[in-house]
């Protein structure tokens, strides 16, 4: 008799599946974690009724299949005294070829975060600009999230849905 060690190739194929799966969810997970919490100490309340801003983040949570709990859970830690404080940072650099690029990032440590972009970026034979140098090309319409997978005709008939004024 074998033991589970020599299960076979299809038995790894499926342990790595599960595992990126497993990790996209993670990742998921997390980044709403810490929205909700921001939500709630900007916010000032832990009731979805009182905060418009945590509703909306919770509403965005469950269509994307974060669990009940862990929604609870992060609303808890953000009601407690001692919760990280999460902030929003924009950073704006230019790539190979002088192409544009806006940085969101959101983290508990400001000075971690920017030398973690800086890195990225002087890694990718990117620089850093100046605030603003970017930012004064775009103008922000709106946001439309959709799945990573998606049919080029689907995406395009969701722009077309939204009143998309470019598409690229």
């Amino acid at each position: 008799r074998l033991s589970p060690l020599f299960m076979g190739r299809a038995a790894a194929v499926r342990a790595q599946t599960k595992g990126k799966t497993d990790a996209k969810k993670a990742k998921v997970n997390a980044f709403y974690g810490k929205k909700i919490i921001m939500a709630v100490k900007q916010g000032g309340s832990p009731d979805p009724q009182a905060n418009r801003q945590l509703a909306e983040l919770i509403k965005a949570a469950k269509i994307n299949n974060v669990p009940a709990d862990n929604i609870s859970r992060a609303i808890k830690r953000a009601s407690e005294k001692d919760a990280g404080d999460f902030s929003e940072a924009t950073f704006e650099a230019y790539g190979h070829g002088g192409a544009s690029f806006i940085i969101n990032v959101l983290s508990d440590n400001s000075n971690r975060c920017t030398a973690d972009v800086k890195l990225a970026v002087s890694k990718n034979n990117g620089k850093i600009a100046e605030s603003g140098s970017v930012l004064f090309m775009y103008d922000f319409k709106g946001k439309i999230e959709i799945p990573s997978e998606v049919d080029e005709e689907e995406l395009l008939m969701a722009a077309i849905d939204n009143d998309v004024d470019d598409m690229e």
